[in-house]
């Protein structure tokens, strides 16, 4: 599986204008597990998938929060409100992922958040194209702790 890795480092800035959450036409399918790891809560191993309403396939676009490996949400409005709208205007499917945390002693620890995010890769692999999605066409991107996570993932096949 070919896949790209778009490091992101750019500061986030607030828009002129107010941008809607998702465009009309774009449909959201939230919660959707990849992995079920026994003991593990199903929202940290779960994805949010945000589709153009035109029947594709289109390019996809993972997108993998930050938080210092501690904290973070797929759900959380910086993962969403700006660029589930941008990629849906631009013929994109986009996916924010979420993956396990680790608590204050380091439970779970490294490489548990890896495993996840390549677990997620292989589900969005496998079923892109039920979401108008090209399994050929699969970029990934990070934010802080999440592009490490990209970065590990997308430079070692073992991983994938």
């Amino acid at each position: 599986m070919f896949l790209t890795l778009a490091l992101v480092f750019a500061t986030q800035t607030a828009p002129a204008e107010p941008v809607p959450a998702v465009p009309a036409q774009a449909q959201v399918v939230r919660n959707v597990r990849y992995a079920a790891t026994e003991g593990v809560d199903a929202n940290s191993q779960s994805l949010d998938i945000y589709m153009p309403a035109t029947p594709g396939p289109h390019p996809v676009m993972v997108m993998v929060h930050g938080g210092g490996w501690r904290l973070g949400d797929k759900a959380n409005r910086a993962m969403w409100q700006d660029k589930a709208p941008h990629f849906n205007r631009e013929g994109w499917v986009y996916i924010s992922i979420n993956y396990r945390l680790s608590n204050g002693e380091g439970v779970p620890a490294h490489p548990v958040h890896v495993q996840d995010v390549a677990k997620a890769l292989a589900w969005v692999h496998d079923h892109a194209k039920e979401y108008r999605g090209d399994p050929e066409r699969m970029f990934l991107m990070g934010h802080s702790s999440g592009a490490h996570l990209a970065a590990l993932v997308s430079t070692d096949e073992r991983r994938l």
